[in-house]
């Protein structure tokens, strides 16, 4: 379909009629070999062009693949029970499905979640790509890392006033007091 598309269609015999109604065989074999040339060299470029579009994917591919291992080394670190989720996962992931997952800036999440969670991945493996997109990306948005013991930084708690000496006298208590000792029992 390419190659049509650059060179258009074979000529045909009725291109090439004469003026008295009779076809010009010559030139129409002259033409059908120019056009058989024309395919031949276009259709070489046609596969240069897929070989290289072809190399180009693989290779994207390879670092996608690169980057989700990188990923999953850090967040091993972080996740001591990666390795054990990963080797009790035992659903395959469908092609669509793992593209998604490896074009996902957090592919080591989605990835320990679904292994962790095979319902899910069957349910995304049986969806269309879109949905499946969907998904992937309302997941991302719930996903954090799991929470770490923090050893705080705050110093310890003040601790609560206890009694221990008087209380502050009152005022009143003050004035009868002092009446006390200039009038005695009397006042």
């Amino acid at each position: 379909a390419r190659v049509r598309a650059k060179i258009g269609d074979p000529p045909r015999q009725e291109q090439f009629k004469q003026a008295n109604g009779e076809i010009d065989y010559i030139s129409f074999h002259n033409e059908q070999q120019a056009w058989l040339n024309d395919r031949r060299a276009v259709t070489r470029e046609v596969r240069k062009d897929m070989a290289r579009a072809i190399e180009g994917a693989q290779a994207h591919v390879a670092e996608l693949i690169e980057t989700h291992r990188e990923r999953v080394a850090k967040f091993k670190t972080k996740v001591k029970d990666y390795d054990e989720v990963m080797t009790k996962a035992t659903l395959p992931v469908a092609p669509h499905v793992e593209r998604l997952l490896l074009n996902s800036k957090k592919s080591e999440r989605l990835s320990y979640f679904l292994g962790r969670n095979q319902g899910k991945l069957a349910q995304l493996n049986r969806m269309d790509p879109e949905s499946v997109a969907r998904e992937l990306g309302r997941l991302e948005g719930r996903l954090s890392l799991p929470p770490t013991k923090k050893q705080t930084q705050a110093r310890k708690p003040v601790a609560p006033l206890r009694g221990g000496g008087a209380s502050p006298s009152s005022q009143l208590s003050q004035v009868n007091a002092l009446m006390k000792k200039y009038y005695g029992d009397r006042a």
